[in-house]
């Protein structure tokens, strides 16, 4: 199990092992901190890669200089070594950040966030969404900008069989699905809003069959809801469900085609992690 925590200035990873019996705790095998003094770091998103190591990604951003925060990628070997640690994607003014990634099937990375640069190609503003493809080494290959001139980003992402790319996010405060092919060729831009408030989306997941499904938090004035969307390919929905004094962060489709889902549930009494599984 790997476990990330923000510690101080520092990102510091944990590798555990997990005991046989339940009760006895697990055992810290490997740690490590990233990042630099006179800096904040933070970590959103990692996974295992290709290599059989980890690659982790957020945002970075100095203190006391007026300069913006921007992208924060590490990628380890097998052995956790490190094998890129970047801190700099484009070169620009204005704060960027990822929430997000995959790897692609080239051996590269999609990273999905936000970017507040004016000089970014297609930034509208005020922040827009920002979808960077890299190859094996973090180095950018393309990117994409697309938003209005509201606060727009993604959050989540997620690719099929072929490499096409399904991002979620918020767009104009309304939840957002958007599809690009592996080269960044639009396929879908969609946004949904049929119910009052405002709602965003957090993650989303895609069946072999190419059926998509999205959570994210709807904000009314009566409070949070988990919602949960469940299109087809074409990002027509087949169903819809909220759950109330919730907030959706997590979503997957198991291999019998249930879609599974994880929040954090609100009440005045209790507040717990919720798993849904429908």
């Amino acid at each position: 199990m790997k476990n990330l925590a923000q510690l101080s200035i520092y990102l510091l990873c944990l590798l555990l092992q997990l005991s046989v019996t339940a009760q006895e705790s697990p055992r810290i095998i490997w740690e490590h901190k990233y990042g630099y003094s006179l800096r904040s770091e933070a970590a959103h998103a990692l996974i295992q890669n290709m290599a059989g190591g980890i690659t982790l990604v957020g945002e970075w951003s100095p203190y006391g200089r007026k300069a913006g925060s921007d992208i924060y990628l590490v990628i380890l070997d097998d052995r956790k070594k490190t094998l890129v640690e970047k801190q700099t994607f484009l070169g620009r003014q204005g704060d960027d950040g990822a929430f997000a990634m995959v790897q692609t099937l080239d051996g590269g990375y999609a990273l999905a966030g936000y970017t507040e640069s004016s000089k970014a190609p297609g930034y509208i503003g005020k922040r827009d969404a920002w979808l960077v493809k890299t190859n094996e080494h973090g180095e950018a290959l393309w990117e994409k900008v697309v938003g209005t001139p509201h606060d727009d980003e993604f959050r989540g992402i997620a690719q099929d069989d072929q490499g096409n790319l399904y991002l979620t996010g918020k767009k104009q405060d309304e939840l957002w699905l958007y599809k690009t092919d592996w080269l960044g060729q639009d396929l879908l831009d969609i946004t949904f809003r049929d119910k009052p408030g405002k709602t965003q989306g957090s993650a989303i997941a895609v069946s072999p069959t190419g059926n998509i499904a999205i959570i994210g938090t709807r904000t009314t004035g009566q409070g949070t809801y988990q919602a949960t969307i469940y299109t087809d390919n074409n990002g027509s929905v087949l169903w819809q469900k909220d759950f109330r004094q919730s907030t959706g962060q997590g979503i997957l489709i198991d291999e019998n085609g249930n879609v599974v889902t994880v929040g954090v549930f609100d009440d005045i009494k209790e507040r717990e992690q919720v798993l849904v599984k429908k």
